[in-house]
């Protein structure tokens, strides 16, 4: 099967605070498929607590991330993967809603880029960790 991407916008905002998110909106359509992505970056400091929100409609979404975009969790399951290894399994839990993502205490290998998926729409969390954990 062959796509072929015909159209892509996007907007993307620029530098963070601290206390800020912003969004932006890219709107791709692929062959007859239309798919929506949606970005969203946060910044948090080193040791907090951290919800991943994936705004996309359901329960129980893929989620992708750091190391390498690796799949934290599969469509409809509880259960995150445990190649993820002992350390970040500890730190990984299911918010209330079972879409969203919590992680604590956060730490600087957690920065990078999370995907949110639930059907064709992606849901992309950057998210920017600062500081050094307080001993």
């Amino acid at each position: 099967m062959v796509f072929i991407v015909i159209s892509l916008n996007c907007s993307i905002p620029g530098m963070l605070t601290i206390s800020t998110c912003m969004y932006s909106r890219c709107i791709v359509a692929v062959h007859v498929i239309l798919a929506q992505l949606w970005i969203y970056s946060q910044t948090v400091e080193n040791g907090s607590i951290v919800t991943l929100k994936c705004l996309l409609s359901g329960s129980l979404p893929e989620w992708k991330g750091p190391p390498n975009a690796m799949s934290y969790s599969y469509l409809n399951d509880t259960i995150f993967n445990p190649d993820l290894g002992q350390e970040k399994l500890r730190r990984l839990h299911w918010a209330f809603n079972k879409r969203d993502l919590n992680v604590f205490p956060v730490t600087r290998d957690d920065q990078g880029s999370y995907q949110c998926f639930n059907g064709g729409d992606i849901w992309w969390v950057n998210l920017h960790v600062r500081g050094m954990l307080k001993v």
